[in-house]
């Protein structure tokens, strides 16, 4: 299969934890086959409900990308170009979480230049290149002297704890709500009553909480009786180098969100890392991404 001619790209969509997903998909791809591997950006730029970040993100990759300034042409441009993917078998769907990679090298096997649409969430795409992955994912914007300061704390501090609520669309959008919902404070009280035994802490109080969110202003009555909480993120700082941020605890309560899933996973000290084991609102399949020393937790626990 290595000594074959290929064209191959990865559709980039969503936001940055998806985006991380994919770019991972692609290096496990390129690795297998022994040809590079694309990151097509035509669905980003057609739609653009998100920023592509990766760009932040690792130094370089190797992009099929297009600048069309009129929206009604990019979107045309975009049915166009994967319709005739379809029509020739061109187009590849990666939308089972339980199905394994070596599924679809099985799919590739009669192709020579194709698109693949999915997002790729299974561990088994990252247990080989994890090493090579952090070192790839290495903020590229500049990263204040405030915010390293703050790094520093948080990697002296065995108690901290990385908190994220995932709102933004998950809230505002109803198809987004529907499918994945939002986190109850309960989950993040049943997380925290667990943390606190496995940290063998008198109480919840004695841990340092950092509070993460898309929409911070909206989370500070969850933790009023705390008195150890720093409320990290602003609109001002870019979205990579705050998930750099959130990559130096040891101590993770993460949404049901692949951003805060990524930080915890390429985090160099991931001591204790609970995770909601409905991953999904409606109730879905779970994807295949939970490392066994990871702890489920129930999101209507009380």
């Amino acid at each position: 299969m290595s000594n074959r001619k290929f064209c191959l790209s990865v559709l980039i969509q969503g936001g940055l934890g998806n985006q991380m997903f994919q770019y991972a998909a692609s290096k496990w791809l390129s690795y297998k086959i022994g040809h590079e591997v694309h990151l097509d950006l035509s669905l980003m730029r057609a739609y653009r409900t998100h920023d592509y970040a990766l760009d932040k993100y690792i130094e370089s990759a190797p992009l099929l990308d297009f600048r069309i300034n009129n929206k009604i042409l990019r979107i045309l441009y975009l049915k166009i170009y994967l319709t005739i993917m379809r029509l020739f078998g061109r187009l590849i769907a990666y939308d089972n979480p339980s199905s394994g990679p070596e599924l679809l090298l099985q799919s590739l096997e009669s192709r020579r230049s194709f698109v693949i649409a999915g997002y790729f969430q299974n561990l088994a795409f990252l247990s080989e290149i994890k090493d090579d992955l952090k070192s790839l994912f290495i903020p590229q914007c500049e990263i204040s002297i405030a915010d390293w300061e703050l790094i520093n704390t948080i990697r002296n501090d065995p108690h901290a704890v990385c908190i994220h609520i995932r709102r933004g669309d998950y809230a505002s959008n109803m198809r987004s709500h529907n499918k994945h919902g939002i986190c109850p404070p309960s989950y993040y009280y049943s997380a925290l009553k667990s943390l606190r035994r496995l940290l063998d802490l008198g109480s919840e109080k004695q841990m340092n909480l950092y509070i993460f969110s898309d929409e911070i202003d909206s989370t500070k009555d969850s933790f009023v009786e705390f008195s150890n909480v720093v409320y990290v993120s602003n609109y001002e700082r870019h979205v990579v180098v705050e998930h750099y941020i959130m990559r130096s605890f040891a101590n993770y309560i993460v949404a049901n969100s692949t951003y805060s899933w990524w930080a915890a996973f390429l985090s160099e000290r991931p001591i204790n890392v609970m995770y909601p084991v409905a991953w999904f609102g409606d109730k879905s399949e779970s994807p295949c991404i939970f490392p066994d020393a990871w702890h489920g937790i129930d999101c209507n626990a009380q």
